[in-house]
């Protein structure tokens, strides 16, 4: 079983979640892997891995896939150290990250300064 499958294994025992299905996404030079669901009717995407690197320099930065008009945005993430054994219950992959995207009339950076860098990312099956 690989990393998509297990975190996809891993969210359909989550609570009122749904609609899970293994992903691998690609931005920049890195490739995760992960699972796309929804939960109480949200879209998300649990990616296994480190933070983007476009994300790190920048957390002013959102990612756009070819087939979805939608920003994508950080919505959560883990990037610490060690985990305690409690922590393992929510991040069981270590660190990882939640994408989620940006579903509001006025777009993710209309209130900012400066627009927010869009990032193209690449969604598939692994």
């Amino acid at each position: 079983m690989n990393t998509s499958e297990k975190v996809a294994e891993w969210l359909r025992g989550c609570p009122d979640t749904s609609e899970v299905s293994p992903v691998v996404v690609a931005i920049g030079k890195q490739t995760y892997h992960g699972a796309a669901y929804r939960q109480q009717g949200q879209p998300g995407i649990y990616l296994a891995g480190d933070l983007p690197a476009s994300y790190r320099r920048s957390t002013h930065t959102c990612f756009q896939f070819a087939d979805d008009s939608r920003d994508w945005f950080v919505g959560c993430y883990w990037q610490g150290g060690a985990l305690r054994p409690d922590q393992k219950t929510f991040h069981p992959f270590g660190h990882s990250f939640i994408l989620l995207p940006w579903e509001h009339s006025e777009a993710i950076d209309h209130w900012e300064e400066k627009p927010y860098r869009r990032i193209t990312a690449i969604r598939g099956k692994p």
